[in-house]
């Protein structure tokens, strides 16, 4: 595979006075993530915001371990979640923060992807959608059918998110990445307005940042009542 194109964009919203979203891309590490912090009084912003850090730091130090991806993926979201979880007791204004982390790692020749909560993940290979994280909502863990009150009650309930708990059981595995894949990882502000065929249709005909531009644009135009982060990633 010779590389890949991508593009980058979190917007506050309409509604919200700050954004609790946070992203990352690190080419050096071959991260790509996005984390959506939940939490009172700005917490839901500490808690992404430290929950990208400390990844972004564990990978950093287990880089030339002889680990696998795998391993390494994993190791972060625990790093992540111990140290969110600690600082929600250090301030009673940050009690019970969290956040989601939906993440891509490109090692050597090899993908893997994880992720907590349901911040989702797309990938599109000739014209095919997939979902290819996990959403961790009520809704989808215990097969709340479809349509209804119910169903659009329950998939805004996490079951999994980090800082919560004392321990997190996130999800991990390796993806099959092809020349011509397009990937896209987003924050519900994006999810909850725009299906996935059409986030995927507008990564497929406009560049990684222009459609970066234009799905927060949508997302905005059709309520933006959430923060809103995108990343499209081209595999070329």
């Amino acid at each position: 595979m010779a590389g890949m194109e991508f593009g980058s964009l979190t917007d506050v919203g309409r509604r919200r006075s700050a954004n609790e979203d946070a992203f990352c891309v690190d080419e050096n590490l071959g991260l790509y993530l996005v984390a959506d912090g939940m939490g009172g009084h700005m917490a839901g912003e500490v808690a992404s915001a430290l929950a990208v850090e400390v990844f972004r730091e564990s990978l950093t130090r287990t880089k030339n371990s002889g680990l696998a991806g795998t391993e390494r993926m994993r190791i972060a979201m625990h790093a992540a979640n111990r140290t969110v979880r600690g600082k929600s007791f250090a301030n009673p204004l940050w009690s019970r923060m969290g956040t989601t982390i939906t993440a891509l790692l490109q090692d050597g020749s090899d993908f893997v992807i994880a992720n907590v909560g349901d911040s989702p993940a797309y990938l599109q290979r000739n014209g095919d959608v997939a979902l290819v994280s996990r959403l961790h909502t009520v809704a989808e863990e215990r097969g709340v059918p479809e349509g209804g009150f119910p169903s659009s009650f329950y998939q805004h309930i996490l079951t999994r998110s980090i800082g919560t708990r004392q321990g997190v059981d996130p999800y991990v595995a390796p993806l099959d990445i092809r020349l011509g894949d397009i990937l896209v990882i987003c924050s519900d502000g994006l999810s909850d307005k725009v299906e996935p065929r059409e986030i995927m249709r507008i990564a497929s005909f406009s560049t990684p940042k222009s459609a970066c531009r234009q799905l927060v644009d949508i997302a905005n135009e059709r309520g933006g009542e959430d923060n809103i982060t995108v990343l499209v990633m081209r595999f070329i």
